[in-house]
Protein backbone atom coordinates (compact mmCIF):
# COMPACT_ATOMS: atom_id res chain seq x y z
CA UNK A 1 0.00 0.00 0.00
CA UNK A 2 1.49 3.34 -1.06
CA UNK A 3 0.91 6.16 1.41
CA UNK A 4 0.97 9.87 0.64
CA UNK A 5 2.09 12.20 3.42
CA UNK A 6 1.19 15.88 3.33
CA UNK A 7 3.05 18.26 5.66
CA UNK A 8 0.47 20.83 6.69
CA UNK A 9 2.50 23.06 9.00
CA UNK A 10 6.06 24.29 8.94
CA UNK A 11 8.42 26.11 11.33
CA UNK A 12 6.99 29.11 13.17
CA UNK A 13 9.45 31.99 13.62
CA UNK A 14 9.39 34.27 16.66
CA UNK A 15 10.38 37.92 16.21
CA UNK A 16 10.57 41.01 18.39
CA UNK A 17 12.16 44.42 18.31
CA UNK A 18 15.89 44.22 18.83
CA UNK A 19 18.17 41.20 19.02
CA UNK A 20 16.88 38.04 20.72
CA UNK A 21 19.30 36.68 23.28
CA UNK A 22 17.19 33.92 24.82
CA UNK A 23 17.58 30.38 23.37
CA UNK A 24 14.72 29.09 21.23
CA UNK A 25 13.89 25.50 22.11
CA UNK A 26 13.09 23.14 19.27
CA UNK A 27 9.54 21.80 19.12
CA UNK A 28 9.41 18.22 20.35
CA UNK A 29 7.83 15.87 17.84
CA UNK A 30 5.76 12.75 18.53
CA UNK A 31 5.29 9.78 16.26
CA UNK A 32 2.06 7.83 16.55
CA UNK A 33 1.23 4.41 15.15
CA UNK A 34 -2.46 3.82 14.42
CA UNK A 35 -3.39 0.18 13.77
CA UNK A 36 -6.85 -0.42 12.26
CA UNK A 37 -8.28 -3.96 12.35
CA UNK A 38 -11.37 -4.93 10.36
CA UNK A 39 -13.71 -6.93 12.65
CA UNK A 40 -16.47 -7.56 10.11
CA UNK A 41 -17.20 -10.72 8.15
CA UNK A 42 -18.12 -9.16 4.81
CA UNK A 43 -17.11 -5.49 4.73
CA UNK A 44 -13.86 -3.99 3.44
CA UNK A 45 -12.34 -0.69 4.59
CA UNK A 46 -10.66 1.76 2.26
CA UNK A 47 -7.20 2.92 3.25
CA UNK A 48 -7.81 5.60 5.90
CA UNK A 49 -7.13 9.30 5.86
CA UNK A 50 -5.30 10.09 9.15
CA UNK A 51 -4.55 13.55 10.54
CA UNK A 52 -2.93 15.00 13.67
CA UNK A 53 -4.39 18.28 14.90
CA UNK A 54 -5.26 20.58 17.78
CA UNK A 55 -7.97 19.69 20.28
CA UNK A 56 -10.57 22.01 18.72
CA UNK A 57 -10.78 20.26 15.33
CA UNK A 58 -13.41 17.59 14.61
CA UNK A 59 -14.24 15.87 11.33
CA UNK A 60 -17.98 15.64 12.04
CA UNK A 61 -20.61 15.66 14.79
CA UNK A 62 -23.13 12.86 15.32
CA UNK A 63 -26.67 14.19 14.84
CA UNK A 64 -25.55 16.99 12.52
CA UNK A 65 -25.09 17.22 8.76
CA UNK A 66 -21.82 15.82 7.47
CA UNK A 67 -19.29 18.13 5.76
CA UNK A 68 -19.57 17.69 2.00
CA UNK A 69 -15.91 16.62 1.71
CA UNK A 70 -16.45 13.78 4.20
CA UNK A 71 -19.69 12.81 2.43
CA UNK A 72 -17.72 12.35 -0.79
CA UNK A 73 -15.27 10.08 1.04
CA UNK A 74 -18.11 8.08 2.63
CA UNK A 75 -19.87 7.61 -0.72
CA UNK A 76 -16.97 7.27 -3.17
CA UNK A 77 -14.01 6.19 -1.01
CA UNK A 78 -11.87 9.03 -2.39
CA UNK A 79 -10.25 11.23 0.31
CA UNK A 80 -8.87 13.99 -1.93
CA UNK A 81 -11.51 16.65 -1.15
CA UNK A 82 -11.33 16.00 2.60
CA UNK A 83 -7.52 16.19 2.50
CA UNK A 84 -7.69 19.52 0.66
CA UNK A 85 -10.08 20.89 3.29
CA UNK A 86 -7.79 19.85 6.14
CA UNK A 87 -4.73 21.25 4.37
CA UNK A 88 -6.28 24.73 4.61
CA UNK A 89 -6.87 24.49 8.36
CA UNK A 90 -4.23 25.91 10.73
CA UNK A 91 -5.52 23.48 13.38
CA UNK A 92 -4.17 20.49 11.38
CA UNK A 93 -0.54 19.36 11.23
CA UNK A 94 0.35 16.06 9.53
CA UNK A 95 -1.85 14.08 7.15
CA UNK A 96 -1.42 10.60 5.65
CA UNK A 97 -3.63 9.01 3.01
CA UNK A 98 -3.58 7.05 -0.24
CA UNK A 99 -4.34 8.92 -3.44
CA UNK A 100 -7.02 7.92 -5.92
CA UNK A 101 -10.11 5.73 -5.89
CA UNK A 102 -10.15 2.54 -3.78
CA UNK A 103 -8.39 -0.43 -5.37
CA UNK A 104 -8.35 -4.09 -4.38
CA UNK A 105 -4.75 -3.97 -3.15
CA UNK A 106 -5.41 -0.97 -0.86
CA UNK A 107 -8.46 -2.33 0.99
CA UNK A 108 -8.38 -3.59 4.59
CA UNK A 109 -10.10 -6.96 4.24
CA UNK A 110 -12.14 -8.77 6.94
CA UNK A 111 -9.89 -9.90 9.78
CA UNK A 112 -6.92 -7.91 8.48
CA UNK A 113 -5.09 -4.85 9.82
CA UNK A 114 -3.07 -1.92 8.56
CA UNK A 115 -0.79 0.44 10.48
CA UNK A 116 -0.23 4.13 9.69
CA UNK A 117 2.54 6.25 11.24
CA UNK A 118 1.99 9.99 11.62
CA UNK A 119 3.68 12.91 13.38
CA UNK A 120 2.38 15.25 16.06
CA UNK A 121 3.72 17.44 18.87
CA UNK A 122 2.54 18.96 22.14
CA UNK A 123 0.34 21.48 20.33
CA UNK A 124 -0.99 19.07 17.70
CA UNK A 125 -1.57 16.04 19.93
CA UNK A 126 -5.02 14.82 18.82
CA UNK A 127 -5.77 12.32 16.06
CA UNK A 128 -8.64 11.71 13.67
CA UNK A 129 -9.16 9.36 10.77
CA UNK A 130 -11.89 8.19 8.42
CA UNK A 131 -12.33 5.26 6.02
CA UNK A 132 -15.24 4.04 3.89
CA UNK A 133 -16.92 0.62 4.24
CA UNK A 134 -17.28 -1.31 0.98
CA UNK A 135 -19.89 -2.35 -0.07
CA UNK A 136 -22.19 0.28 1.44
CA UNK A 137 -23.87 3.44 0.21
CA UNK A 138 -22.30 5.91 2.66
CA UNK A 139 -21.01 4.05 5.71
CA UNK A 140 -17.67 5.02 7.24
CA UNK A 141 -15.55 4.40 10.32
CA UNK A 142 -13.76 7.15 12.18
CA UNK A 143 -12.08 8.40 15.29
CA UNK A 144 -12.91 12.05 15.82
CA UNK A 145 -10.45 14.11 17.85
CA UNK A 146 -8.97 11.44 20.13
CA UNK A 147 -6.12 12.64 22.39
CA UNK A 148 -2.83 10.93 21.56
CA UNK A 149 -1.64 8.64 24.38
CA UNK A 150 1.59 9.06 26.39
CA UNK A 151 4.57 6.98 25.34
CA UNK A 152 4.44 3.33 26.50
CA UNK A 153 0.69 3.65 27.23
CA UNK A 154 -1.15 2.59 24.05
CA UNK A 155 -4.93 2.88 23.88
CA UNK A 156 -7.39 0.56 22.14
CA UNK A 157 -10.89 1.49 21.00
CA UNK A 158 -13.71 -0.46 19.36
CA UNK A 159 -15.55 1.82 16.96
CA UNK A 160 -18.94 1.58 15.23
CA UNK A 161 -19.81 2.26 11.62
CA UNK A 162 -21.35 5.67 11.00
CA UNK A 163 -23.85 6.59 8.30
CA UNK A 164 -23.02 9.90 6.63
CA UNK A 165 -26.72 10.51 5.97
CA UNK A 166 -25.87 11.88 2.55
CA UNK A 167 -27.71 9.27 0.46
CA UNK A 168 -30.40 6.63 0.98
CA UNK A 169 -29.27 3.10 1.78
CA UNK A 170 -30.77 1.42 -1.26
CA UNK A 171 -28.04 -1.30 -1.25
CA UNK A 172 -28.04 -1.36 -5.05
CA UNK A 173 -24.98 -2.11 -7.19
CA UNK A 174 -25.78 0.98 -9.25
CA UNK A 175 -25.27 3.18 -6.17
CA UNK A 176 -22.27 1.55 -4.49
CA UNK A 177 -18.60 2.07 -5.32
CA UNK A 178 -16.15 -0.81 -5.11
CA UNK A 179 -13.46 -2.46 -7.23
CA UNK A 180 -15.00 -5.94 -7.13
CA UNK A 181 -18.31 -6.71 -5.43
CA UNK A 182 -19.46 -10.33 -5.58
CA UNK A 183 -23.18 -9.54 -5.78
CA UNK A 184 -22.50 -7.06 -8.60
CA UNK A 185 -20.24 -9.47 -10.52
CA UNK A 186 -17.63 -6.74 -10.76
CA UNK A 187 -17.26 -3.08 -9.80
CA UNK A 188 -20.15 -1.15 -8.33
CA UNK A 189 -21.75 1.65 -10.27
CA UNK A 190 -21.10 4.46 -7.82
CA UNK A 191 -24.28 6.40 -8.59
CA UNK A 192 -25.71 9.06 -6.26
CA UNK A 193 -29.30 8.19 -5.33
CA UNK A 194 -29.69 11.12 -2.92
CA UNK A 195 -32.49 11.12 -0.37
CA UNK A 196 -30.22 10.76 2.65
CA UNK A 197 -31.26 11.36 6.24
CA UNK A 198 -29.33 14.63 6.42
CA UNK A 199 -27.34 13.88 9.58
CA UNK A 200 -24.64 11.51 10.83
CA UNK A 201 -25.84 8.55 12.90
CA UNK A 202 -24.75 5.07 13.95
CA UNK A 203 -25.23 2.88 10.88
CA UNK A 204 -27.91 0.19 11.26
CA UNK A 205 -26.28 -2.33 8.94
CA UNK A 206 -27.18 -4.10 5.70
CA UNK A 207 -30.73 -5.47 5.36
CA UNK A 208 -30.80 -7.13 1.94
CA UNK A 209 -33.29 -4.70 0.42
CA UNK A 210 -31.25 -4.29 -2.77
CA UNK A 211 -28.47 -6.36 -4.34
CA UNK A 212 -26.37 -6.88 -1.22
CA UNK A 213 -26.62 -10.13 0.77
CA UNK A 214 -27.37 -9.31 4.41
CA UNK A 215 -26.15 -12.71 5.65
CA UNK A 216 -22.66 -11.80 4.46
CA UNK A 217 -22.49 -7.99 4.56
CA UNK A 218 -24.42 -7.12 7.74
CA UNK A 219 -22.94 -6.37 11.18
CA UNK A 220 -24.37 -5.97 14.67
CA UNK A 221 -21.44 -4.70 16.73
CA UNK A 222 -18.37 -2.44 16.51
CA UNK A 223 -16.75 -2.96 13.14
CA UNK A 224 -13.14 -1.97 13.85
CA UNK A 225 -10.50 -2.17 16.57
CA UNK A 226 -8.21 0.86 16.72
CA UNK A 227 -4.93 0.82 18.65
CA UNK A 228 -2.91 4.03 19.01
CA UNK A 229 0.61 4.11 20.46
CA UNK A 230 3.18 6.85 20.71
CA UNK A 231 6.41 5.32 19.54
CA UNK A 232 9.09 8.06 19.65
CA UNK A 233 9.76 11.56 20.86
CA UNK A 234 12.27 13.42 18.72
CA UNK A 235 13.54 16.96 18.43
CA UNK A 236 12.59 18.86 15.30
CA UNK A 237 16.06 20.40 15.16
CA UNK A 238 19.02 21.40 17.36
CA UNK A 239 18.00 21.67 21.02
CA UNK A 240 19.06 25.32 21.23
CA UNK A 241 19.63 28.15 18.78
CA UNK A 242 21.24 31.38 20.02
CA UNK A 243 20.06 34.42 18.10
Amino acid sequence: MQWLRIGLLFTVMLTSSGLLTQPVLAQEKFRYEITITNLTRGQHFTAPLVVTHKANLHLFAVGESVPQQLAVFAEEGTPTALAALLAEMPEAKDLVMTAGAPATDTLINPGKSTTVTIEGNREFDHLSFAAKLIPTNDAFIAINGTPGPPINKPITMFVPAYDAGSEQNDELCASIIGPNITECRGPGGGGHPGGGEGFVYIHNGIHGIGNLTAAIRDWRSPVARITIRRVTDTSAGPPEVDL
